[in-house]
């Protein structure tokens, strides 16, 4: 009888962690609307900001998906996280379409950054024949967030005065990734 590599190594739980957490950060934005309508955004336009996360998103994993590897995914992931913490922090002096269209565009970037990298990463490490429970695994982790987090957003953001506390926790949480 052949005996089957384990799954649950320090780097698959890792890896898991920091998707679980990057996946957290984007289901604080299910508010993202009522927060730019606070805002002094024309409300034509926030639709388009809204959209401007998923489009970098399009536009950059086709661009640096083949320059990630096994041996530079760490590397991606830490410079991502530390890009997306910066992106997180911008949306505290985002205020206007432009200032918050490239806020939005630079979060989507970082974010597609830290998520091919840990994606790359997890590819790597896996076992041949333990690869359907992984990545069913890995499809939970990052679907968990958008069914925990958004009921969360509301008494979370009254106790961290705004929406913006909630942008701020976030970014403080993805320094965990580091």
């Amino acid at each position: 009888m052949m005996k089957t590599e384990s799954l649950w190594t320090r780097e698959f739980i890792a890896i898991n962690a920091i998707a679980f957490l990057t996946y957290c950060n984007i289901a604080i934005f299910f508010q993202f609307h009522d927060y730019l309508a606070t805002l002094n955004i024309p409300p034509n336009q926030i639709g388009f900001l809204i959209a401007i996360f998923s489009i970098s998103a399009l536009i950059i994993r086709p661009i640096i998906s083949p320059m990630v590897t096994d041996e530079n995914s760490k590397k991606w992931m830490f410079t991502g996280c530390c890009l997306l913490v910066g992106s997180l922090a911008l949306y505290n002096f985002s205020t206007g379409f432009w200032s918050m269209a490239i806020t939005r565009a630079l979060h989507g970037a970082t974010y597609v950054m830290v998520g091919t990298a840990a994606i790359s990463k997890l590819v790597s490490i896996i076992p041949k024949d333990r690869s359907s429970q992984a990545f069913g695994l890995f499809s939970v982790i990052t679907l968990l967030p958008f069914a925990v987090v958004p009921p969360l957003m509301d008494p979370l953001s009254d106790f961290l005065g705004g929406f913006d506390g909630a942008i701020n926790v976030s970014a403080v949480m993805m320094l965990i990734n580091l």
